[in-house]
């Protein structure tokens, strides 16, 4: 700053200690940015730990949806089940009044069977189980190459030409939603591997 009376050239020699009031503002400038700093850190902790509890939640209620224990003795519950999995579920009963589901996997329908049922319910098996038309090449001892070699998924031929496939479980005791979605693609992994195996049958065209 020039003083009143001062020239240039006298103020330029007036010794300004710099040091002290620089030293003063950077400090409180130097103390603002640690405080704003310490702020946004502060910010970031927790939007970090909100991120990590929400992951946490979500990670728990998905392990918590697989590991749920089902009791496949009850109809509706199996069809609650198959739509948890994925898969549509048609609750239904047939001329006897025995419970069945429909549903479908890849585009082909099949329907689950119960058996030993009380009431609708405390069924004590159950039945994966679709079927094809008659069909030439239909034969017991195409049901035989197929039977000797899977172990699971089996087939059968009805009076009538139908090739029937079916795989049954036991529906005593409990099984997680895991085991059951398990169960299923099983199935529809066979089920897959069937038609292959027909189509290799047919004659070349």
């Amino acid at each position: 700053m020039i003083l009143p009376g001062m020239s240039y050239r006298q103020w330029s020699w007036i010794p300004i200690n710099l040091d002290s009031c620089g030293r003063a503002a950077m400090t409180r400038l130097g103390a603002r940015n640690k405080v704003g700093a310490g702020i946004w850190g502060t910010m970031m902790r927790i939007f970090v730990q909100i991120i990590a509890l929400f992951i946490g939640v979500m990670a728990a209620d998905s392990v918590e949806a697989a590991d749920k224990m089902l009791d496949l003795s009850s109809p509706k519950t199996f069809a609650a089940a198959l739509n948890d999995a994925g898969y549509k579920a048609v609750l239904k009963q047939n001329k006897r009044g025995e419970p069945y589901i429909l549903s479908s996997t890849s585009g082909n329908d099949f329907t689950v069977e119960f058996y030993g049922c009380k009431e609708q319910s405390a069924c004590t098996s159950y039945q994966l189980t679709s079927w094809y038309k008659p069909d030439p090449i239909f034969s017991i001892a195409l049901a035989n190459e197929w039977n000797d070699t899977k172990r699971f998924l089996k087939v059968s031929i009805d009076k009538d030409g139908n090739l029937y496939e079916y795989m049954d479980f036991s529906a005593i005791g409990l099984v997680s939603q895991a085991h059951f979605a398990d169960i299923v693609d099983w199935y529809k992994v066979m089920d897959a591997e069937l038609a292959k195996f027909i189509d290799s049958k047919r004659p070349a065209k």
